[in-house]
């Protein structure tokens, strides 16, 4: 009877998801896609990178800094970058790697549209002048053109901000050294 239920749950839990290989040689590197993800797989991009169709509301948590070189602030937004980690019944049903199956961190690509559109420009100015660290904060926006790839070994996951759905709660770091951390 153990073994009956055992069975049951693991086909139950199978067919709950879709399993798209990355590679014939390798059946480690996969994508699981739960059946209630917001997206639907389109296609493999080069160097790996799975192209998804879809958009869906995206709700949590979001930091918007400095990345990498924020010394060199002569183009603007170069080097700044938009990390969006979603709530948990979201992140539950988003695409992932089942090698890196952890809390995805979704890259936001035109995090600077969003930014534009939840800060004054006194706040953009002192975030690109070094006197705000980063902007940070809960934020629910519509996204689409989701992407998941595997870059150096981690699960690396984007997506194309579209438009505020409701207003987000922000904070700024001050001062401090943007880009390490």
């Amino acid at each position: 009877m153990v073994a009956a239920l055992a069975i049951l749950s693991l086909s139950s839990a199978a067919s709950t998801q879709t399993v798209i290989p990355l590679r014939r040689d390798r059946s480690d590197d996969a994508l699981v896609i739960p059946t209630d993800s917001p997206v639907k797989f389109r296609r493999w991009k080069q160097y790996g990178m799975a192209d998804f169709d879809g958009r869906f509301v995206l709700t949590g948590t979001f930091v918007y800094g400095c990345a990498i070189d924020c010394e060199e602030r002569k183009e603007k937004d170069r080097f700044y970058r938009m990390d969006f980690t979603p709530d948990p019944d979201i992140a539950r049903r988003l695409p992932r790697w089942r090698i890196h199956d952890q809390v995805p961190t979704i890259v936001i690509t035109n995090g600077p549209a969003f930014i534009h559109a939840v800060v004054s420009p006194k706040v953009y100015a002192g975030l690109h002048s070094g006197k705000i660290s980063d902007v940070r904060g809960r934020a629910s926006i519509l996204v689409d053109h989701f992407e998941a790839g595997i870059e150096c070994d981690s699960a690396e996951l984007s997506a194309h901000y579209v438009r505020i759905v409701a207003a987000p709660k922000l904070s700024m770091t001050p001062d401090g050294n943007p880009g390490c951390g």
